[in-house]
């Protein structure tokens, strides 16, 4: 898939309560691009990434919620 396809693809991930834009970024070059494939990400490992990047996570331990908001924001 080249860059363009790629980058139409790619779901708003700031439609999500708790991720911000610069969450975002985050994630998408860690390989999340779509609600799907956070739906299916273990939560432990979202918030590791961001951790990873120096991310302020203003709430530890909440990303649990954040796979099973995905639903939600389809809309």
């Amino acid at each position: 898939m080249d860059t363009a396809a790629k980058e139409q693809a790619a779901d708003d991930l700031t439609r999500i309560e708790g991720i911000g834009a610069k969450a975002a970024t985050i994630l998408n070059e860690a390989g999340y691009t779509t609600f799907s494939s956070v739906a299916a990400a273990q939560p432990a490992g979202l918030e590791a990434i961001l951790k990873y990047r120096r991310f302020p996570l203003q709430f530890p331990g909440c990303y649990h919620l954040v796979p099973e908001q995905v639903p939600y924001r389809r809309k």
